[in-house]
């Protein structure tokens, strides 16, 4: 198993399913959010660190590392219980290449065939 496998995993377990109910904020199921754009690796820090800055609530949380972020992200959503509908950590990726305006040395859009940036 390589390195990028394990992260895979470890990311994947992480995440936990949740079931919307009265009280909780949904997103994704009706706004037909794009997500369309990954981290090229998770593996190296980039400018500025690892950062999210809720859209909702505008609190922004830091990690060292991009398992880190993404247990805070899941706890914060939690906390709020805002459901994601889908691939949470396409999501998060998706969120932070937007938010933080990293080009294509950091992200890259699905489909695209220049993966070097």
């Amino acid at each position: 198993m390589t390195a990028g496998t394990t992260d895979a995993i470890a990311m994947n377990a992480i995440i936990t399913k949740t079931t919307p109910n009265a009280n909780e904020t949904e997103v994704g199921k009706d706004l037909n959010l794009k997500v369309d754009k990954r981290l090229k690796d998770l593996t190296l820090i980039p400018p500025g660190g690892w950062r999210w800055t809720c859209q909702k609530h505008g609190t922004k949380l830091v990690a060292d590392f991009f398992p880190e972020l993404l247990a805070k992200v899941n706890g914060y959503l939690r906390a709020n219980e805002i459901v994601i509908h889908g691939d949470r950590v396409a999501w998060l990726q998706n969120q932070m290449c937007e938010q933080n305006g990293w080009g294509p040395e950091i992200c890259y859009t699905l489909g695209s065939t220049d993966l070097k940036g």
